[in-house]
């Protein structure tokens, strides 16, 4: 089973291939590229906006279409060592006479395995280190060393390797092309998780890491003995896709959800009192008509009737309006805060077309070698990603940031034109009332501040009008979007007194003229009622008549309230339902991405399991124990239908007294040099594995990570290598294998030795149908340089000549014939 390099044309295909009935896997497949993953809130708003302009047209009509050669540059490609030149890397001194030391591992057309002896203090770690940094963007060593290896950056690891203070050198030759520390064998991220070549540089950090794991882990456990597979595999991409998946189905967004609450509890409120409102009615209006039937009241006191009644009709209109100062503040200071995060965003008005061009461009740099982006740049290729991909980010953080300022300004339009009705309607309301009470003297104080209040009203009601004209303008001209944003701005800005200070003070002045009014009213009627207590059945219809206008008023008052309120909930709910489908939904598409991811792995268990099987079986001894390397496949507990499949490493011991099988990890288990040997086997494996997924050839780098003490004898260290080197072929074999190995050990030297000698090319199993290199065909005595490795202080007098540039060599052949001749006597 391959896996697909380019990770959004995999996700297209996994939903197109999977019929899913997935809107929103749909939705992530085609924009991919745009969705912000740097955390998952941001992840999570990129992915509403981008539902809310999905459709099934653009999605099925989405095409990768890759120019030649759209693959990465490493695939395929052999970088094994050919020759090594360093200086000043640590232990390494400077260049001896502007020439640097190293050694060649090449000879009659044929690239050499390195077995180097070296005692401490001769640069065994510097080489290690150095070679290690080219191919993998860290040093091992320098990890070990820290307490939060994550936080290293390249200076740390420059800073590390220097010799004193002057800045290392290091140049490789390989069959691909020639590297140093500073233009290293993988360019971008893309290529390294493809390979992951720190798997293939063994030493004590690698060891420690790999002892870290949880060998009997779930598949969704992220230190994992199986997700350590996955990632060496290069599915770093789609384990991390997954897990954003999985973060955002439990993601808990309670925004909305708040706000609709805190919507329909007001709109209850206002259900309840225009129930209250309508009982009364109900109940006045009957009594109304039993007055109305039982009316003989023939007064002749005019004045006092007309006094009567107009009292009773300006009290059933009551002047109050429903304004809430702290959000009509809220709605400008958030149209201030979105318009500067607006200007802090520089980019053209082409969004769609720049991002479109963008995306092509860095499918280009991660895929084409020869990108002409990166040709015609004096920037290299990591920069230029990085710069596109910084770009294609501000354009979608523009197009947000655009969407939020016009729904911004949305609000503070429909705010100010509802407010605008409100107060025409309360002026109108006002003028009737003052014109009614023009000849009434006991009245005048209510009339004379009526008509200073109409005055203010009046005023800021042009204000307002004023306002929303020169909006409509604006928005209505052929101005840049951008022009028409700084005019609205700045109108805003110049309006400021008129739509907040001034605004905000209306109610105050309608609230302090309604109770000066209704003190009034409060003591004409006292007196009236002190004339004659009791009330003619006349002046009760008018004042019951009042009262159910008023009633009324409140009732149209509280419908209009509520109308808003449910437009608000209709779209908090709507958005509430888009994020519920959403976390379902990604819920969905992060099981199906998973289960795919352990498939693929899965797919690698063979060279696994057979790799530290083989190597281990020698060293578990005791009776009734057994390593296991197995595929457990379970039940999903969220898929009834789906089987879950993880690799698990777990010792199996039965207990002799009671005859049950018990299961542990293995670093329960082992002593320390077991554990060390099981340790190193995983890593082993892992390199085989990434190996035949990526066809990439790298050399296997092992530093010191085995002494003669912990082997019973020769012939044990001499069958690890001997095992190693059959896994390579049987697995392998269409790739040639470089095996280098760094020991201050003579005794693991000398065991290295016997195993390259005694090894018969055609020994080793091979696997049905498996292609097999022509390397493989020379005997590995014939292709592997054995060596003793000196202090760059002592080497020869004579600079060697190279193809690869003259050097100091920092080594001393053994000849393997010789050798053999030493065994035989």
């Amino acid at each position: 089973m391959s896996i697909e390099r380019n990770f959004n044309k995999y996700l297209f295909n996994l939903v197109k291939n999977s019929a899913m009935d997935n809107n929103i896997a749909k939705t992530i497949a085609l924009n991919y590229q745009r969705l912000n993953r740097d955390a998952k809130d941001k992840f999570f708003e990129s992915l509403m906006l981008a539902h809310v302009n999905y459709s099934d047209s653009a999605f099925d009509n989405i095409r990768f279409e890759e120019p030649q050669n759209l693959e990465q540059p490493s695939i395929g490609k052999d970088f094994r060592l050919k020759a090594v030149r360093i200086a000043n890397v640590r232990g390494i001194p400077e260049p001896k006479d502007s020439t640097k030391f190293g050694f060649d591992l090449f000879e009659d057309g044929k690239i050499l395995n390195g077995i180097f002896l070296g005692p401490n203090g001769t640069g065994k770690s510097s080489l290690f280190n150095a070679i290690e940094f080219i191919y993998s963007h860290e040093v091992a060593e320098k990890k070990l060393r820290v307490k939060n290896p994550d936080s290293l950056k390249e200076s740390d690891y420059f800073k590390y390797l220097e010799h004193f203070n002057e800045a290392p050198e290091c140049e490789i030759d390989t069959p691909s092309g020639n590297f140093s520390l500073r233009n290293r064998v993988f360019k971008t991220d893309e290529e390294l998780k493809i390979i992951y070549p720190d798997t293939h540089f063994i030493s004590d950090f690698d060891i420690y890491n790999k002892g870290q794991l949880n060998y009997l882990g779930k598949n969704d456990d992220s230190e994992s003995f199986h997700l350590l597979i996955a990632s060496s595999l290069g599915l770093q991409d789609y384990l991390d896709f997954t897990n954003m998946l999985k973060s955002i189905s439990t993601y808990r967004r309670s925004k909305e959800i708040t706000d609709r609450k805190k919507n329909t509890d007001k709109k209850n409120e206002l259900i309840q009192e225009i129930n209250k409102n309508q009982e009364q009615v109900v109940s006045k209006s009957d009594k109304i008509k039993e007055l109305k039937i039982g009316n003989t009241d023939n007064s002749t006191e005019d004045r006092r009737e007309r006094l009567i009644t107009a009292i009773a009709e300006i009290m059933s209109t009551s002047f109050s309006i429903p304004f809430d100062k702290i959000q009509y503040l809220k709605i400008f200071d958030n149209y201030r805060n979105t318009y500067e995060k607006f200007l802090g965003l520089s980019v053209n008005q082409n969004l769609q077309t720049e991002a479109q061009f963008l995306s092509l461009g860095l499918e280009l740099i991660n895929h084409s070698e020869n990108c002409p982006f990166c040709e015609n740049s004096k920037l290299s290729v990591p920069e230029i990603k990085k710069k596109i991909e910084k770009r294609i980010l501000e354009i979608y953080e523009f197009d947000i940031a655009s969407k939020n300022l016009e729904q911004s300004f949305y609000n503070i339009q429909n705010t100010v034109r509802d407010t605008l009705t409100v107060l025409q309607s309360t002026e109108r309301a006002l003028k009737n009332e003052v014109e009614r009470i023009t000849a009434i003297p006991e009245l005048n104080e209510i009339h004379k501040n009526g008509k200073d209040l109409i005055d203010l009203l009046s005023y800021e009601t042009r204000n307002l009008i004023d306002f929303d004209q020169k909006i409509s303008k604006i928005t209505l001209s052929n101005s840049l979007l951008s022009r028409k944003n700084e005019e609205i701005f700045n109108l805003i800005q110049n309006k400021e007194t008129a739509l907040l200070s001034d605004i905000i003070n209306i109610p105050s002045a309608i609230e302090k003229f309604a109770s000066r009014r209704s003190q009034i009213l409060l003591e004409i009627n006292t007196r009236l009622a002190s004339v004659q207590e009791l009330i003619t059945p006349k002046q009760q219809i008018l004042i019951l008549e009042a009262e159910v206008k008023n009633h009324q008023s409140i009732i149209n008052i509280n419908g209009q309230q509520i109308k808003v309120l449910e437009r608000d909930i209709e779209r908090l709910t709507a958005t509430i339902d888009t994020i519920a489908e959403i976390k379902i939904k990604a819920g969905e598409f992060a099981k199906l991405l998973d289960f795919e991811v352990n498939k693929l792995v899965a797919n690698s268990f063979e060279p696994i399991k057979e790799t530290i099987t083989t190597i281990l079986s020698d060293y578990l001894k005791e009776e009734n124990v057994s390593l296991q390397i197995r595929l457990d496949e379970k039940q999903s507990t969220d898929e009834p239908d789906s089987i879950v499949t993880t690799i698990l490493a777990e010792i199996h011991r039965i207990n002799t007294q009671t005859g049950e099988l018990e299961i542990h990890s293995p670093s329960k288990y082992f002593n320390t040099f077991r554990f060390r040997l099981f340790c190193t086997m995983v890593s082993v494996s892992v390199v085989v594995a990434a190996r035949k997924n990526s066809g990439i050839n790298l050399p296997l780098v092992l530093d010191d990570v085995f002494y003669a003490s912990d082997y019973n004898s020769k012939i044990t260290f001499k069958q690890f290598i001997l095992t190693i080197l059959s896994i390579f072929k049987k697995f392998n074999s269409e790739m040639p294998l470089q095996l280098i190995l760094f020991t201050h050990d003579e005794l693991v030297f000398d065991s290295a030795l016997d195993a390259i000698s005694e090894f018969e090319t055609s020994s080793a199993e091979l696997l049905l149908n498996q292609l097999i290199d022509e390397q493989w065909k020379i005997p590995i005595e014939n292709r592997t340089a054995f060596a003793r490795l000196f202090p760059a202080k002592d080497v020869e007098l004579t600079v060697t000549p190279s193809l690869f540039g003259n050097y100091w060599d920092l080594t001393y052949r053994i000849p393997t014939q010789l050798e053999n001749i030493f065994n035989e006597q």
